[in-house]
């Protein structure tokens, strides 16, 4: 009874062994995913000129000559700089506005009711609604027969309007008051019919979107399967030696018993010892040769006794 006493002892402190390293194991896991480098999710667009379309006259009635040169509009530090010239238009104010699109709307593909004129609502039904004014600080729009435009928008002001990598179309309006325009011309706004014909368009392309946070992304990435590989080596070795030994000790002691009650108690104690020292190395041979000894004995013992007098009689 000592003896069995003693065994469950030994191998409950084996297994607090095996659990205490375990949690080791687990919490050196937690460590190395806290140590990944987190992720700047910023973004930044690409300095430069911006590249834009031809420019398209959309009602060749009214106009057929207006020019449109952008070539100066850039992004630089951080700010989007408009930086226009119109010309060959007529002597008036000329309403500027941007949609978000990236293609011009046309009269050939564009002038629903059919009646010879791009307006207003045509337009945003191909283009979508204005979205941002290209006017003056004091709130009005470009005038003259030739002009040069030149405003700078923050970049994340510009944003609020227009996303980020989303190209958008500038839309020039205005004509003269005399300008014959078919009853059916669509009106929108509150301002005269003259003042609201669109005359040209012209594409902007979006600058490149340069993604900061991917950096952080790739690199903690590949720092957490090169930490987790050599983590699960580690744990995977210290483990498997602990384990073992518990393993040698349990089956020893197991096959120890087994077979010391039907064989006897020199082979209970041989079989423990050495099924034990081979299976769980030094801790299976104790733990297996004290197991199979005392078990195989006391066993073999009393089961061989029995079974030689049944067999003599």
């Amino acid at each position: 009874m000592h003896s069995m006493r003693f065994i469950k002892s030994k191998t409950l402190n084996i297994l607090l062994v095996v659990g205490l390293l375990a949690l080791g194991a687990c919490g050196s896991d937690d460590d190395d995913s806290s140590s990944t480098t987190p992720q700047n999710e910023q973004q930044s667009e690409a300095e430069g000129p911006v590249d834009t379309g031809q420019t398209i006259i959309l009602n060749t009635v009214i106009n057929n000559s207006v020019v449109i040169n952008a070539s100066q509009t850039k992004v630089e530090k951080n700010i989007f700089i408009m930086d226009w010239e119109c010309g060959n238009v007529d002597p008036v104010e000329h309403q500027q506005y941007a949609h978000v699109a990236d293609k011009c709307p046309t009269l050939a593909e564009n002038d629903t009711n059919q009646d010879g004129v791009l307006d207003p609502v045509e337009v945003e039904q191909a283009v979508g609604p204005r979205v941002l004014p290209f006017n003056l600080p004091d709130g009005s729009f470009p005038s003259g027969r030739d002009y040069t435009y030149e405003r700078e928008y923050p970049l994340d002001e510009l944003r609020q309007s227009i996303p980020a990598g989303q190209d958008f179309v500038l839309m020039v309006h205005g004509a003269n008051a005399d300008v014959p325009l078919p009853p059916t011309y669509q009106n929108n706004t509150t301002d005269p019919n003259n003042l609201t014909v669109p005359i040209s368009c012209k594409v902007f392309q979006a600058p490149d979107v340069i993604d900061n946070g991917t950096t952080g992304g790739t690199t903690g990435g590949t720092t957490g399967g090169t930490t987790g590989g050599t983590t699960g080596g580690t744990t995977g070795g210290t483990t498997g030696g602990t384990t073992g030994g518990t393993t040698g000790g349990t089956t020893g002691g197991t096959t120890g018993g087994t077979t010391g009650g039907t064989t006897g108690g020199t082979t209970g104690g041989t079989t423990g010892g050495t099924t034990g020292g081979t299976t769980g190395g030094t801790t299976g041979g104790t733990t297996g040769g004290t197991t199979g000894g005392t078990t195989g004995g006391t066993t073999g013992g009393t089961t061989g006794g029995t079974t030689g007098g049944t067999t003599g009689m």
